[in-house]
């Protein structure tokens, strides 16, 4: 079951988290396969932008509602000492 979640997850994901130019096929694939593919920017990068990308949006006029639960599985799965992977390991914490 545990295999099959991200596969059950990534169709039903909306437009933003399907961006053009990131191969959430390949993604896909490398999770349901235990594998985590390779990373350009590690979680903790991320994590570590994720101040400015917030400011970033208040200037603009763009909420974080949606963004802030997504950040803070970030800050969670660092939480545990997994830094240098990318966002794939946030999905083990959605998949129970």
């Amino acid at each position: 079951m545990y295999a099959r979640a991200p596969a059950r997850l990534a169709p039903g994901c909306p437009g933003p988290f399907r961006a053009p130019g990131v191969p959430t096929a390949s993604i896909r694939s490398a999770v349901e396969q235990g594998r985590k593919p390779s990373v350009v920017s590690n979680l903790a990068m991320q994590v570590a932008g994720t101040p400015t990308f917030l400011s970033t949006a208040e200037q603009q006029g763009v909420s974080p509602e949606l963004l802030s639960p997504y950040f803070a599985l970030m800050r969670r799965r660092l939480a545990e000492g997994i830094g240098d992977e990318g966002l794939t390991g946030v999905i083990d914490l959605l998949v129970r």
